[in-house]
């Protein structure tokens, strides 16, 4: 691969041994050669990071990882979380969640159907937040099933400057209730210890590694604003959310098996189409952990 240190014709740019070709005028990118590197060297963990801080999403593709090579691969952006729901996660390598409709691997009842899911940011309801997640294809439906993020610091960006005003010293409130309602999942004895507290988290959230500032909101699972009356929190949280899922602020990944996606959950809102039901769509995530300095929203 060529040495450049500026874009070429494709629109690609290169600095050997890895390529960056952005997914969106905004914000998103593909790394290309990364997962060719053997031993994921400390030098490659600073470089993707910088490259995830950057970009607010990063795409590699055409991956085989094993569980024991995901874990890897994703622990070279922080620590990682065992997800509340335990009873989805790898049964080897419990790090890793099952994001799935299928029915074969001994999973709830209430695992994940084929339906939407809407725009939601993850773990927002904790205390201290999941920072990334990162999300690997094994198996994809021949149609549907795409994701979407948005880039809630872009759209903060754009606000009137009365809006940032009105909004700069706002709360939401983050309520893991509204979630299991609206799909009917179930919460065992460690997931209803982890979220039985309601979060309250600032509107405007300052980002813990760059300082930029975004949108910190979580429609699936934002009850209201504090010290707004209802009609009025209502309607400024569909204007924020207006604001944030505004087409040229999106980002639509069509799946196909050997993708991965990092996303950086302090500033990207993310959701997903159904998907014909007869058809299966089996992913594994990590979730990252802030570092506990930084792991309060600010």
């Amino acid at each position: 691969m060529q040495d450049e240190s500026q874009g070429v014709g494709d629109g690609i740019y290169r600095k050997a041994p890895l390529a960056v070709r952005p997914l969106s005028p905004v914000f998103g990118a593909e790394v290309i050669g990364a997962t060719g590197i053997a031993g994921n060297p400390p030098w490659l963990a600073k470089v993707l990071n910088q490259l995830w801080f950057q970009h607010g999403i990063l795409l590699f593709r055409d991956l085989d990882f094993d569980e024991a090579g995901e874990v890897a691969f994703s622990r070279m952006f922080g620590e990682l979380e065992v997800h509340g729901r335990q009873d989805f996660n790898s049964k080897d390598n419990p790090q890793l969640l099952y994001v799935t409709n299928r029915r074969d691997l001994g999973l709830p009842a209430d695992a994940l159907s084929n339906d939407d899911l809407e725009w939601h940011t993850d773990q927002t309801y904790l205390p201290r937040p999941a920072l990334g997640s990162l999300l690997f294809a094994i198996e994809v439906p021949a149609s549907g099933g795409n994701t979407y993020w948005a880039d809630t610091a872009a759209a903060y960006d754009r606000l009137p400057e009365a809006t940032k005003q009105r909004i700069a010293c706002l709360r939401a409130v983050h309520d893991h209730g509204k979630v299991t309602m609206t799909y009917g999942l179930k919460t065992d004895d460690f997931q209803r210890r982890r979220s039985t507290r309601i979060e309250s988290h600032p509107i405007v959230r300052t980002h813990p590694i760059t300082l930029r500032k975004s949108l910190y909101l979580a429609p699936t699972v934002v009850t209201h604003i504090e010290g707004l009356a209802e009609a009025e929190s209502t309607a400024l949280l569909e204007e924020l959310t207006a604001a944030i899922t505004n087409t040229d602020l999106v980002y639509e990944h069509r799946w196909r098996a050997g993708d991965a996606v990092l996303w950086d959950n302090a500033r990207v809102v993310h959701r997903r189409d159904r998907f014909p039901a007869e058809q299966v769509r089996f992913m594994r995530r990590t979730t990252i952990r802030p570092p506990a300095e930084i792991s309060i929203p600010f």
